[in-house]
């Protein structure tokens, strides 16, 4: 339904990018202890840097057994 399940995480961090390069890498961890899902279905994460949106990454939450 697109409503947010919680509120949005802001970080600040710096990449650098190597002379002679267009891009770099960066791996990030994110601790979300208590987050709960309201029901199974298709969720996305988000990605957003300065304001503008570059990626979403789906995810699946199905009802365990």
């Amino acid at each position: 339904d697109g409503r947010p399940i919680m509120p949005p995480l802001e970080s600040r961090m710096e990449i650098l990018i190597p002379e002679k390069r267009e891009s770099s890498v960066a791996n990030v961890i994110l601790m979300i202890q208590g987050l709960r899902f309201p029901a199974p279905g298709l969720y996305a994460i988000d990605l957003t840097v300065d304001g503008v949106s570059q990626r979403s990454l789906p995810l699946t939450i199905e009802k365990g057994t």
